[in-house]
């Protein structure tokens, strides 16, 4: 009894209430809770969380020495206990920055076209990670590591207290496996889970969002420490000390709950950010996801580097080196990746020091909270990235710059990238305007530069004023004019004759074989294709057949050479669901719905606000909008007659109002394709067939196609004796006709004869027949392999030359690479396979230790990033 007395002081002094009777159980906080002997299912069970008081942590008001461990079976709580600790999820985490100065000419000055040949990876993610998905995915995967992490070695944390709730039927039994992966029961096993989120969302009866929030806060984390900077500054920063911090930082973030791809993302690079005492107060993570990279920031807390802790502070790169060296002029990257990578390459050859250039760069868009004073008394040249909203910030770096008195301020204009694009931007690009054909002709891809200091002395010597960067996008029609500027320009228009100006970049050339025409030259984008046939013709099959062409690339037709894949939004008004996903299933196709497939059906239209019609405003609003949001290169229009309103066809003010709008997405880099009926006359299924409606669909088509029915085929006796007796059977027999193609006029008034066997997805080409129904016997294409052993092993001597019995068929792609440089060059180095993978050194390492091992390759010199490899000899192999 004295003894309770002495409890019952020391209670009151920490604020708390103990009472022992029957239970088994102390009571905290007042609330008193009995240990049952039957469970109550957790899904029988609710708890309110709008109006209970918040309460601290258990663990701030309970003494150490009277309370040894949360998983001691004495202590036991409610769910009630943990109120306080369940957080809503916000609305937005958007932030909300300055206004832009520059104002940008129109909403889309970049085409979807420049955009596909510049590469996605160079114009998203400018200032960090901008997908909210993969950063809350990854926010996730770091609270899940936390969690177990503190489990783990934490006897007083909440994630343990969590565990030991007792009541209606929260009976939780938990284990963690090797990898950290935790494993929990509930109700004796009738209710499980494999992650911490889940047990949370569990417990406290939460959608995921606001468990992901409960969970954060739980283990002390904040979603803003991924993205949001400030300019407050940490332990490391402002005590001056030299001890250097250990590391806490993933090397591999699994994110199961993303759709499609990769679900890892590995750490390609740790970039540190030093403070004036040499000490460690930060670092720029680049990860991996997909092939496309994105930097997350690091900060120092409690001697230890990680991430989503601690409020990250915003740094400069290299601001350690800016007072160091203050006569050194500045390369300042928009975009962090941009100066990691031209870091990379200066970094390469001997010679660079920080007195010759500094590169500096920064993670996120609020410009207000970096250290500006950094840049005082330097001269900078600022690196746009190729993006049209970053470009039109420039007037506020030249402000903040300018304010922190750097001795100048001068703009590239052109474009670093940091990513290889998707093929030869200095060839011509289909669909692009001249202003987009300028700025990817001016583009340079930094891992190909072989000569680090020349690439910094041009972007130095082509650095231009500010006014004269604006003046030049202007000219471009990047940026808007002054009122007064347009006022000029169109008072002197109206007195003026503009004379034509060719393209900067050199025209396609006119294929003069059939097998050198691609897709892209029949279905031009930011051009118009007209294909039409009399009723059972095939018109939608064969569509739905070109349309598998231009999503994957591949040959069309097995003559048609594949060209640049291409987003399509297809708007069917006259297929039944059914039917339609049964052909979309017959070629394959169903996989590409919502991904790069987007169809809009008559069938499955909900709104009320508008017709499915093409000839209403609203419905072509719509579609534009779906257009641009999803990226689609292609518009199909399937089937004119049913997609306008009765009559419309015919109707002069109709069709022009339809054409001003094609035209609208044509200048977007939009192709249309429309499929029509052919006009039922005496030349019905004829090369000389005419589209129903008015003439200006066909005047306007840039290509006609014409299908030619299997009746038409045997009451005409048209193509060959194998088209005809090909028409005589089941299935799908058509003559593609064409009409007109401009793009390609060799395909000019020749029919390609195909037949379709039922339910199959592979033509079967028949015939290629002319004007004057000669058959015309194709050139046969023979392609060699990528790896043509044969030709490269005559560059060895006989002694010397490789067994190639595993290869390349065992090897990847990677592999394969590397052998083939290696075979090329007589050796490679590391530093060599990082530049054309674009990977990090521990992967090139990886890749040549499996070459060694399967006895291709042998070390020859150098160490580190240059370090050497040559191909192993046959008798070496041997021995």
């Amino acid at each position: 009894m004295n003894n309770h007395i002495g409890l019952d002081k020391i209670a009151k002094k920490f604020g708390m209430n103990i009472t022992l009777g029957e239970c088994s159980s102390a009571t905290i906080g007042g609330v008193q809770e009995k240990h049952r002997n039957t469970p109550v299912p957790v899904k029988d069970a609710t708890l309110d969380v709008t109006a209970s008081p918040a309460l601290p942590p258990l663990w701030a008001c309970t003494p150490a020495w009277n309370y040894p461990h949360y998983d001691s079976t004495n202590h036991t709580y409610t769910r009630t206990d943990f109120l306080h600790l369940i957080t809503k999820w916000p609305s937005s985490h958007k932030l909300v920055t300055s206004t832009v100065d520059v104002g940008l000419q129109g909403r889309h000055p970049f085409s979807h076209s420049f955009g596909a040949a510049i590469g996605s990876a160079n114009i998203s993610d400018n200032y960090g990670l901008e997908d909210e998905l993969v950063l809350e995915t990854i926010f996730e995967a770091l609270l899940e590591r936390e969690a177990t992490f503190q489990f783990r070695e934490k006897t007083d944390s909440n994630i343990r207290a969590i565990t030991l709730i007792r009541n209606e039927g929260a009976y939780i039994s938990i284990t963690v496996d090797a990898d950290g992966k935790p494993r929990w029961k509930m109700n004796l096993g009738r209710t499980k889970g494999s992650s911490w989120l889940s047990l949370v969302s569990t417990v406290f009866n939460l959608s995921r969002l606001d468990a992901l929030a409960t969970l954060a806060k739980i283990v002390g984390m904040d979603f803003y420490n991924l993205s949001r900077l400030s300019s407050d500054l940490h332990t490391a920063e402002s005590s001056g000390t030299f001890q250097q911090p250990e590391e806490n930082i993933p090397e591999i973030l699994h994110l199961p709950g993303l759709p499609g791809g990769t679900t890892c993302a590995e750490l390609m690079d740790t970039t540190y950010i030093y403070g004036n005492a040499g000490q460690v107060i930060g670092a720029i993570l680049r990860y991996r996801l997909n092939e496309h990279d994105f930097c997350l920031p690091a900060t120092v807390g409690r001697c230890v580097l990680c991430m989503g802790k601690y409020k990250p502070t915003a740094h400069f790169f290299n601001q350690h080196l800016m007072d160091k060296y203050p006569f050194a002029p500045i390369i300042f990257c928009q975009d962090m990746r941009t100066a990691l990578a031209l870091q990379r390459i200066l970094d390469t050859p001997h010679g660079y020091t920080p007195d010759k250039v500094i590169v500096t760069a920064h993670l996120g868009s609020d410009l207000s909270v970096l250290p500006w004073s950094y840049l005082h008394g330097h001269n900078v040249v600022f690196v746009p990235a190729p993006n049209q909203a970053c470009m039109a910030m420039i007037k506020q770096y030249k402000d903040y710059i300018i304010g922190a008195q750097a001795k100048s301020f001068r703009v590239y204009s052109g474009f670093l990238l940091h990513t290889p694009p998707n093929g030869d931007l200095k060839k011509p690009v289909e669909s692009v305007s001249e202003t987009e054909a300028e700025l990817l002709n001016c583009s340079v891809i930094i891992n190909d530069i072989e000569r680090p200091s020349w690439l910094i002395q041009q972007v130095i010597k082509q650095a231009i004023s500010y006014d004269g960067f604006r003046e030049w996008g202007q000219n471009l029609g990047i940026f808007k004019k002054a009122k007064w500027q347009r006022i000029n320009e169109v008072g002197a228009a109206s007195n003026c004759l503009s004379l034509f100006q060719p393209r900067s970049a050199p025209a396609s050339p006119q294929p003069t074989d059939i097998t050198d025409v691609t897709t892209g030259q029949i279905f031009v984008p930011g051009g118009i294709t007209l294909l039409h046939g009399l009723k059972d013709s095939g018109k939608s099959i064969t569509c739905i057949a070109a349309a598998k062409a231009i999503l994957t690339g591949a040959p069309l037709f097995k003559t048609i050479s594949g060209g640049e894949p291409g987003k399509i939004l297809y708007l069917d008004s006259e297929t039944p669901q059914d039917l339609l996903t049964a052909r979309l299933d017959q070629f394959g196709l169903v996989g590409e719905i919502d991904n790069r497939l987007f169809l809009l059906s008559k069938f499955d239209h909900k709104a009320t606000g508008y017709a499915f019609s093409i000839t209403d405003s609203l419905f072509r609003d719509n579609v534009e909008k779906m257009l641009s949001e999803l990226g689609c290169r292609y518009l199909v229009l399937d089937n004119l007659t049913s997609l306008m309103a009765d009559g419309g066809l015919y109707q002069a003010q109709t069709v022009s109002q339809l054409f001003n709008w094609i035209e609208h997405l044509a200048r977007q880099g939009v192709g249309v394709i429309i499929v029509s009926h052919t006009l039922d006359d005496s030349n019905a299924g004829t090369a000389a067939s005419k589209a129903r409606g008015s003439q200006e669909f066909s005047i306007r088509a840039h290509t006609e196609i014409v299908l030619i029915r299997s009746t038409e085929i045997l009451q005409q006796q048209l193509g060959s004796k194998t088209v005809q007796r090909a028409a005589a059977q089941d299935g799908l027999t058509v003559g593609i006709c064409f009409k007109v193609c401009k793009a390609a006029c060799v395909l000019q008034k020749k029919n390609i004869w195909l037949h379709l066997p039922l339910g199959a997805s592979k033509w079967e080409l028949l015939a290629i027949t002319g004007a004057d129904g000669t058959e015309i016997e194709l050139a046969q294409n023979v392609s060699k392999s990528e790896y043509d052993l044969t030709i490269q092993a005559d560059t060895l001597s006989e002694e010397s030359r490789p067994e190639i019995s595993i290869f390349p068929d065992t090897l990847s792609a990677d592999e394969k690479t590397i052998y083939d440089m290696a075979l090329a060059a007589g050796n490679v180095k590391t530093a060599d396979i990082t530049r054309k993978l674009n990977c990090s050194d521990r992967k090139a390492r990886n890749l040549t230790k499996g070459l060694e091992e399967k006895g291709l390759l042998e070390p020859d010199d150098g160490k580190g990033s240059q370090q050497g490899y040559r191909i192993k000899h046959c008798s070496d192999r041997t021995q």
